[in-house]
């Protein structure tokens, strides 16, 4: 699903959805063409809080090396913050540098770099004829596909692979009411509105990056990863609700649909605070390798 802002509490709320959803056969490919690199480099497009590298620091048990590519000094903030905590709870030592960290375990160096700047210039941000492996986490699906072109473009030259993770397609509610297709159809709708930059890929992104990454002659794989957000999981589905309400007023309604709206919302915030809502929200993950 497509981020509801960029405030760090929503980051770390969505991080263990992220992480039970992402899907295991794509992770694997990707995982595989670092296994035998002595220290590879990974780089993370849009890299927020830190969530990828936090995510995978159990996953590669090798001395590797991260570079984050963020725009936001609040995040870049954030993920330093983050990935210390993470790091120190997992029984490793945390040195800051002026780059970003180091963080050493009893037998594993992770070196942490962060450098500010826009993923659509990550080629002259940093040297990529020393990465082994690009990755990028929730970050397309607002993008228009011309941009997603440019990334996949500069992929394609330095013949990096390229792992794209949570990436929107759909939206269920359990139980399932009678307006739920119609405003959900309005919020994709609100994800593909023209912006400056141009209109979103929105749920179409995954089969549009998917064409995009085939035309570049990569080998190409995709996977499903849905989160599944229980009835328990309050504090999730009021992030998400707060983020549909903003976005579905934003768009024109008539009176009559202004008044199912207001009805609609109302319904989702009784069953949230009843605990009686269930949320799946589709996505999908994609390896390429050129």
């Amino acid at each position: 699903m497509a981020d509801t802002g960029f405030d760090p509490s929503w980051l770390n709320e969505r991080f263990p959805f992220d992480a039970d959803a992402r899907n295991m056969e794509v992770e694997q490919q990707a995982l595989q063409n670092i296994s035998l690199v002595n220290n590879p480099v990974l780089v993370d497009l849009g890299a927020g809080n830190g969530a990828n590298c936090k995510y995978f620091l159990g996953k590669i048990p090798i001395d590797h090396t991260w570079i984050f590519i963020e725009q936001d000094p609040q995040l870049i903030q954030a993920s330093k913050d983050n990935l210390s905590s993470y790091a120190i709870g997992r029984g490793g030592k945390v040195t800051p540098t002026a780059e970003g960290l180091i963080i050493d375990f009893p037998n594993q160096q992770v070196i942490v770099k962060m450098v500010r700047g826009s993923l659509l210039e990550v080629d002259s941000l940093i040297d990529l004829s020393t990465v082994h492996l690009v990755m990028a986490n929730a970050v397309f699906d607002l993008f228009p596909k011309y941009l997603f072109a440019a990334v996949a473009s500069i992929m394609a030259t330095f013949k990096i692979p390229f792992l794209t993770t949570l990436n929107y397609n759909s939206m269920r509610f359990i139980p399932t009411r009678e307006n739920d297709a119609k405003f959900v159809a309005q919020y994709e709708a609100h994800m593909q509105q023209e912006k400056p930059g141009g209109a979103g890929m929105g749920k179409t992104c995954s089969m549009e990056m998917y064409s995009v990454l085939e035309d570049r002659e990569a080998k190409v794989i995709i996977g499903i990863s849905t989160w599944k957000i229980g009835k328990k999981d309050q504090a999730m589905h009021t992030f998400l609700y707060n983020y549909m309400d903003t976005c579905l007023n934003e768009m024109e309604q008539t009176m009559d649909e202004s008044k199912q709206l207001t009805d609609w919302l109302k319904e989702k915030k009784g069953m949230i605070e009843a605990k009686e809502l269930q949320l799946e929200v589709g996505h999908y993950d994609i390896f390429a390798k050129f």
